[in-house]
């Protein structure tokens, strides 16, 4: 017990809430309690990525979305890969289109982040502005 609590006094200045303990016992529980850990924070991430989407007024027009890109005003791109109502062709779309985006973010050291299809997500993508 000793141990942690040092771990925590060296650590929590630089990992602060992303610092958990796990006390599954053996090797199988540590894995399932690391997965279960890791899948709460991301839903985490993408409710709160959409919050923020929602709350500022993202920018959620694809084509606006790629010239925002254009002119290096992306600070997240928030991505959804095709549904499933969606036939090949459309997917195929999709998916390009995606791809052309998350190229873009990279280029201009944009995050980003893969949330579940919303209605706010018309085209796949949406974007939160650095200005």
């Amino acid at each position: 017990m000793r141990a942690i609590q040092f771990l925590h006094e060296a650590l929590d200045h630089e990992f602060g809430d992303r610092l958990v303990d796990i006390d599954a016992g053996d090797l199988d529980g540590v894995s399932s309690a690391v997965v279960d850990q890791l899948a709460d924070r991301r839903a985490r991430l993408q409710v709160a990525i959409l919050e923020r989407l929602r709350d500022e007024g993202g920018i959620t027009d694809p084509t606006e979305v790629e010239r925002a890109l254009g002119d290096g005003r992306v600070e997240t791109l928030l991505v959804a890969g095709p549904t499933t109502s969606m036939d090949d062709d459309a997917r195929r779309e999709r998916l390009d289109a995606v791809g052309a985006a998350i190229s873009a973010a990279l280029t201009t050291s944009a995050n980003v982040v893969v949330v579940p299809q919303t209605a706010e997500m018309n085209g796949g993508v949406a974007a939160l502005a650095r200005w």
